[in-house]
């Protein structure tokens, strides 16, 4: 799970996504992870 986390977040920055919906989708899968 943790190379999922990883993933997101370099697609993240990568693709700088710093609205809050993308926070909460992250948020939420965190969660659920």
């Amino acid at each position: 799970m943790k190379d999922i986390q990883e993933k997101i977040k370099l697609f993240c920055e990568n693709n700088k996504l710093n609205s809050p919906v993308e926070h909460r989708v992250l948020d939420t899968m965190s969660e659920l992870g």
